[in-house]
């Protein structure tokens, strides 16, 4: 019998209510193995979206979409706790911002420790924070040395010239949708 494989990474925890509508990454997979074929369709049926992609694509976006995700959210919830600040505090003058900032925080803080642990352990989650780090204290530092509102507003600008107005939009309809559940 000949035996082939492949990745599969289900992009979301067992928090969620329904596989439906969920991402799976599938790496290296093989188009022309009825095999690999037969698991497609299953995960189609079950409402899953697929996404094909080599697993050096796979390591290099997971870099960026858990890691440094994961990454700023544990340095945004550790700030506050390192700072002697309580969430329910906080949360009395809460924007819709910092609710959901603080919402996803809490997700990761939920997962396993080593769950966590090991997305940070990669070569590709090393090098993605360092990037973050690097650009956070560089604009840290610009912000610090502006010497007017004007100057940080240009600062903002240009970071925002970088995405399209779609991606823009696209992110905005989706914050507002979520802003919007809280008010239900």
């Amino acid at each position: 019998a000949h035996a082939s494989s492949f990745g599969c990474h289900p992009l979301f925890g067992d928090s969620i209510q329904s596989p439906v509508g969920q991402i799976v990454a599938l790496t290296d997979f093989n188009r022309t193995n009825p095999q690999h074929l037969v698991f497609e369709q299953i995960l189609i049926e079950a409402g899953l979206i697929i996404n094909h992609l080599s697993s050096v694509e796979h390591d290099r976006y997971m870099s960026v979409v858990q890691a440094l995700t994961h990454f700023t959210l544990l340095s945004f919830v550790g700030t506050i706790s390192k700072d002697g600040l309580h969430p329910r505090d906080l949360l009395q003058l809460q924007t819709p911002n910092f609710r959901f900032l603080y919402a996803f925080a809490s997700r990761i803080l939920r997962l396993s420790p080593a769950t966590s642990g090991s997305i940070q352990f990669t070569k590709d989650a090393k090098e993605i924070r360092n990037k973050f780090l690097e650009y956070a204290l560089s604009l840290n530092q610009r912000f610090s040395d502006a010497k007017s509102i004007g100057q940080c507003t240009s600062l903002v600008e240009s970071i925002r010239a970088n995405f399209t107005e779609p991606e823009i939009v696209e992110g905005v309809e989706v914050a507002a949708v979520a802003v919007d559940s809280l008010h239900r």
